[in-house]
């Protein structure tokens, strides 16, 4: 197995225990098998527009900000490359109807994918698959989204491009990820928690999503930094939060249980990277 299956599937691995953690804590939390199909941040909402959304779907504000910067037209060909249990192309879908695809690493996300979609009466419309950004994509798009998927790429360069040669002449490539500000320290704390609770090769730099759009030939549309609407708890509390979570991992007998208190202590990680303004939260929209 090469390094970028071994990480490919280190990531499905992730993306398939968190997933069912999220669908176990709505269930006891609401009574619900799922109340929200959103798994990316939730940020703070502008106060003007606060009012539009409610609790539980709070992570749709990003969609909708994307939704924004892509200004779609009639019936427009979307690739979500990092779709998750699929809550930007349904919200897309109810907002613009077009044709919708979706790609994860996770069975267990792709499946609740198609499930809803089925529910919904929209399978034939919005369709889920279990594949990588990485892999040849034979279709061509107008638009290609990634939320907080790239962080994940074993080579960006090559990640973006793959996914240039996928879009329409005059299409969008939309990016949201974490990006650090700065190249950090090696032997940051942070960082190699990050690192190895979330199974990244690197935590990469604005500049270097900027040299990749200009490499694959994309001219940079919009910029937009949301870091200050990143939620980030204060110092004590966060580790507090990770203390626990650490003497968890110790004792915790369980490995599947294990798995998923390791990928909460790098999610506090990266918050912590927040906390001491290292990393951005920053959307790119490059047309080709």
């Amino acid at each position: 197995m090469n390094a970028d299956s071994s990480t490919n599937k280190s990531v499905a691995t992730l993306y398939d225990q968190l997933s069912r953690f999220m669908v176990w804590q709505n269930y006891f939390q609401f009574c619900r098998r799922i109340t929200s199909l959103t798994i990316h941040k939730t940020l703070h909402i502008p106060p003007g527009i606060k009012n539009l959304y409610d609790k539980k779907n709070q992570g749709e504000y990003i969609n909708d900000v994307v939704l924004q910067s892509a200004l779609p037209g009639d019936y427009p060909i979307v690739l979500d490359a990092g779709c998750g249990f699929g809550s930007t192309i349904f919200r897309w879908y109810s907002k613009k109807p077009g044709k919708y695809v979706g790609y994860s690493l996770s069975p267990f996300q792709v499946d609740k994918a198609r499930r809803e979609a089925a529910r919904r009466g929209i399978s034939s419309h919005c369709q889920f698959f279990l594949k990588s950004y990485d892999d040849p994509i034979a279709e061509k798009y107008q638009y290609i989204i990634a939320i907080e998927s790239l962080i994940h790429a074993n080579d960006l360069q090559q990640a973006v491009t793959n996914l240039v040669q996928a879009l329409l002449p005059g299409g969008k490539l939309i990016i949201v990820d974490d990006m650090a500000e700065t190249d950090l320290e090696s032997d940051d704390p942070d960082l190699v928690l990050l690192k190895k609770s979330w199974s990244l090769n690197r935590l990469r730099i604005q500049k270097q999503y900027s040299a990749a759009f200009k490499t694959n030939h994309l001219k940079l549309t919009e910029q937009r930094d949301f870091t200050g609407q990143v939620r980030v708890s204060r110092e004590k509390k966060l580790k507090r939060k990770k203390a626990i979570l650490q003497f968890l991992l110790k004792v915790m007998p369980f490995n599947d249980i294990r798995f998923i208190v390791d990928a909460y202590l790098g999610g506090f990680a990266l918050e912590e990277l927040y906390r001491r303004k290292k990393v951005n939260y920053i959307l790119m929209v490059g047309q080709k």
